[in-house]
């Protein structure tokens, strides 16, 4: 248990340092963008769905 602790430990001061150092690999910038576009497409597609909706379809 100690050393699981311990690993995370070592993982959390790794990304606290790479967070320090501006460290940003470029899949972390595209998944980023990938999710706000899905975000982006989810909502519309549910505004879309509720104007269907309203008008009585």
């Amino acid at each position: 248990m100690a050393a699981l602790g311990g690993l995370l430990v070592l993982g959390c001061a790794a990304w606290g340092l790479a967070r320090r150092r501006a460290y940003e690999p470029h899949w972390t910038l595209a998944f980023g963008h990938a999710m706000a576009e899905a975000g982006y497409r989810a909502s519309a597609t549910w505004a879309e769905f509720r104007d269907w909706a309203r008008l009585g379809h």
